[in-house]
């Protein structure tokens, strides 16, 4: 048999073999068309997208380059129920796709499939970003989590077993390398296993699993990166460009909700981090701790004691470690430390994230040895208390002058002198 139709919307041709009164099919077809818009348009379906951010389906805005010009072309044979295509060729636009697939004709409906997205770049496939966030940003307003509920039943409409690899990938301002995923998804649950990327000077692999069976829903995410340069990787996936430095990030976290913000306020699990060679852009800790000593005199009006994120300061470190225990969405940790040539900080606190503030408080010791952060004796120099605090969008960063705070403070300088006279004058 061959079959060539042509029309306004698409082409399609084909060549076979029809055998078994039609139970048996298989040959060569190829589709094709100028606009995916028009088609849709034609069956009157809306374009959508989903805002991963906001959990909800979003009108599209098709941009010029997106959704025009597409193509497949496929060896298929159709038996018992099942639909199977080798050597597909698949083209939207700019990107192209090859690999196989089957597909059986059951409820739910079951895809396997093997696919090499090649370079996917996702972007203008996406959203634009909605003017009021930026405007949101720009004003420095705080974050607000979103309650709308969000709906999942679609996962139980289809049974898959997909391996997908691409050479490339790009989300926004998300960039990875050459990356292998497995997905699976069986009566509602799906597995997602990253089971290596290559992206930001680093390597990761992880899993997040979706439980959607049944409400409310459950989401499991464990993830390892290694040798990651912080400062590119969070500024892309998070506007945050505050961490410099090269290092290990993993997490291990669940939750279960229906919203964005019931998934925020049931967030469990453990994150730690560990970079070297970096920086804390936004603040100077060192002067901080020295400005303190004015705290002394009791002249509080001689500095700032407030200092905010601002790029013009920055904390230089040879190591920053820690870990969040992480509990119904509050994360709390008592092991932050840094070590830097004149300071050593350590930290403790709570970074509450349903409520979007934290209040932690550091210790930052001058180091007086010329050892530096080497330095191993305990008593190499004066301990001075910071308090990091506020919402999100406005955190401050200042010493503690509360009146136990100073008075610890002149009783280790009084040790000091103690210590130095006795050294001079036995």
């Amino acid at each position: 048999m061959e079959l060539s139709l042509l029309s306004a919307l698409v082409n399609v041709n084909y060549e076979g073999e029809i055998q078994k009164q039609g139970q048996d099919i298989k040959g060569a077809l190829s589709i094709s068309g100028d606009s995916v818009k028009q088609i849709l348009a034609w069956q009157n379906i809306p374009l959508v997208a989903k805002d991963i951010l906001a959990w909800q389906n979003i009108p599209l805005v098709a941009k010029d380059e997106a959704f025009n010009q597409f193509s497949l072309a496929s060896n298929m044979h159709f038996a018992n129920s099942k639909l199977s295509l080798n050597g597909i060729a698949m083209a939207l636009d700019k990107l192209a796709f090859t690999g196989s697939s089957t597909i059986t004709l059951s409820e739910p409906l079951m895809v396997k499939a093997d696919i090499d997205l090649g370079a996917l770049n996702l972007n203008p496939y996406l959203p634009e970003t909605e003017q009021a966030k930026v405007e949101k940003e720009a004003k420095n307003e705080p974050l607000v989590w979103d309650d709308s509920e969000i709906d999942l039943s679609s996962l139980a409409l289809i049974n898959a077993d997909l391996a997908i690899k691409s050479s490339e990938l790009r989300v926004r301002e998300i960039k990875l390398g050459e990356n292998n995923l497995a997905i699976k998804l069986q009566k509602g649950k799906a597995t997602i296993d990253l089971l290596n990327f290559k992206a930001y000077e680093g390597e990761g692999a992880g899993t997040i699993q979706v439980l959607a069976d049944k409400k409310p829903y459950q989401v499991n995410s464990k993830f390892l990166l290694e040798n990651i340069n912080a400062e590119p990787l969070l500024t892309d996936a998070a506007g945050f460009d505050k961490l410099m430095g090269k290092g290990q990030l993993a997490w291990d976290l669940s939750t279960i909700g229906l919203s964005q913000k019931s998934f925020i306020e049931q967030l469990n699990g453990e994150l730690s981090f560990s970079f070297v060679d970096g920086a804390i852009k936004g603040v100077n800790l060192a002067a901080v701790a020295k400005s303190a000593n004015n705290i002394m005199t009791g002249n509080l009006a001689a500095v700032s004691l407030d200092s905010d994120f601002s790029n013009a300061e920055k904390t230089d470190f040879a190591a920053l470690t820690g870990t969040f225990k992480i509990t119904k969405g509050l994360a709390n940790t008592n092991n932050i430390s840094l070590l830097n040539p004149f300071i050593r900080v350590s930290g403790a606190g709570d970074i509450d994230l349903p409520q979007t503030k934290m209040k932690m408080q550091i210790v930052t010791e001058m180091v007086a040895s010329v050892e530096g952060q080497a330095a191993q004796e305990a008593s190499s120099g004066i301990k001075i208390p910071i308090k990091i605090s506020g919402p999100f969008h406005q955190i401050k960063i200042r010493p503690d002058v509360s009146a136990e705070a100073k008075d610890k403070l002149k009783e280790k300088v009084k040790d000091k002198v103690k210590d130095k006279l006795k050294k001079l004058f036995g």
